[in-house]
């Protein structure tokens, strides 16, 4: 026969049991943005490699870029257009120039970047901070404006389109989302704001 306990000693021990879980060593200092271990990864490379955008640190240097699509220079190339595009709409709509925009935006991420690469798993990639920072302004700003135009570059091949779209969804091209709330935040006060793109 099941006998039922008393009810404070169930909350005493419940309680303790949170109060043991709460002390592990769970943090959120622990890295969340991972990459595919080598042991998937093996035989299975290209599966897990960008073709032609790197997006976050993990593919930055983007050695193997361009090796299907030969254009990674375009690729960068139009990153530098849409942040320069973006900060201009912005600055159009707001009366201040474009510069100023792009100030408030490496300010507001320079100021999360430490926060940021801690979260990576491997954040001993070869990059200086100046370049992290720099690497996250234009890809975090590729990815805000590529989705309020919701379109991809007409100058783009069909096989190019498919690549870009298939990079974008990599497990590897990984951003952290309140990086992107920086940069959206930092460009448009409400989300009728961002219409003017």
């Amino acid at each position: 026969m099941f006998l039922f306990s008393d009810s404070v000693l169930v909350f005493v021990k419940l309680s303790a049991q949170i109060n043991e879980f709460q002390n592990r060593s769970i943090q959120t200092e622990d890295p969340i943005l991972c990459k595919i271990p080598n042991t998937i990864r093996a035989n299975h490379e290209k599966e897990y490699e960008p073709e032609i955008i790197a997006i976050g640190p993990y593919h930055w240097n983007g050695d193997h870029l361009g090796q299907i699509n030969p254009r990674p220079k375009h690729v960068e190339d139009m990153k530098l257009k849409f942040l320069n595009d973006l900060c201009k709409a912005v600055a159009d709509n707001n009366g201040v120039t474009k510069e100023d925009i792009l100030k408030n935006i490496t300010t507001a991420v320079q100021e999360k970047a430490f926060d940021v690469q801690k979260k990576y798993y491997e954040s001993s990639f070869d990059m200086s901070s100046d370049d992290f920072v720099k690497m996250l302004i234009l890809d975090e700003s590729f990815i805000v404006t590529f989705f309020i135009k919701q379109k991809i570059p007409m100058n783009f091949m069909q096989n190019a389109r498919c690549s870009l779209k298939r990079d974008l969804l990599l497990f590897e091209n990984q951003i952290l989302f309140f990086i992107l709330e920086t940069i959206f935040g930092s460009c448009f006060s409400s989300l009728s704001e961002y219409n003017t793109l």
